[in-house]
């Protein structure tokens, strides 16, 4: 038989080298603690839903995840996936919980306004034993058979707390003007915490010219319970003075 006949295709592999092959097993993916932090913080996020302080949660997250996000070479470091996920999670948990705290200072407010409006149309009426009620807690109020008048007129607690409310100079001149104010709000109403105690004051302003000074009403929100609805009592009324620094 020729040579030529006898001869077939030859394949050869390349030869792995003691070394070539321990640097391809040696490499591995670097390790990203800040991504790992980053994930564990956005999954905590949701705390943001529960009050503004929380919100340095997802901020916390944003900025480990951010950290971890940095430019690499080679393998994908491992925890740069965790800080993408993290990222979505403080995103959405921040959003949400901003935006159900406005939603919620915006309703505070709109009941705020109409509950002041009508304490102060009960003055303007000439109801000042409803108006007083509307000063207590629900518990302390008297019950629907008590005659209000009576009660602010002959009993000593009834009387002590009316004198108290006529030594109110603002209390006075609402009073004395009668039904010929006609209030309108001219600030954003403001609402706030204070001893614990949910506080939002309104701003109003007489157009008829009645009552010159603009005046400020605080009112305590009472959240519903498990056998009552949710409640406001005025906390305070004051005239209103600009600062000096016109705010």
């Amino acid at each position: 038989m020729s040579e030529t006949e006898n001869s077939q295709p030859i394949f050869r592999t390349p030869a792995m080298t003691a070394g070539s092959e321990a640097e391809w097993l040696n490499e591995s993916r670097p390790m990203r603690v800040s991504g790992l932090l980053a994930l564990l913080l956005g999954l905590l996020s949701f705390t943001a839903l529960f009050g503004a302080p929380m919100m340095i949660v997802p901020v916390l997250a944003i900025v480990a995840g951010l950290v971890a996000l940095r430019p690499y070479t080679g393998l994908e470091p491992t925890g740069y996936r965790m800080a993408k996920v993290a990222l979505v999670l403080a995103t959405l948990f921040g959003v949400w919980g901003t935006a159900a705290r406005q939603f919620k200072h915006r309703a505070l407010a709109d009941q705020a306004n109409g509950f002041a409006i009508r304490w102060l149309e009960l003055l303007a009426q000439g109801d000042i034993e409803v108006a007083l009620e509307l000063k207590k807690y629900p518990a302390q109020r008297q019950s629907a058979t008590m005659s209000l008048p009576e009660f602010y007129r002959s009993s000593t607690e009834g009387t002590g707390f009316l004198q108290e409310f006529r030594e109110n100079d603002t209390a006075v001149q609402l009073i004395d003007a009668g039904d010929a104010v006609r209030w309108e709000p001219f600030r954003a109403t403001e609402s706030y915490q204070f001893n614990g105690r949910q506080l939002t004051t309104t701003f109003w302003k007489d157009q008829s010219g009645s009552v010159k000074t603009p005046i400020r009403l605080t009112m305590e929100y009472l959240p519903p319970t498990a056998d009552t609805h949710a409640q406001w009592l005025v906390d305070n009324v004051s005239f209103w003075f600009p600062s000096p620094g016109g705010n």
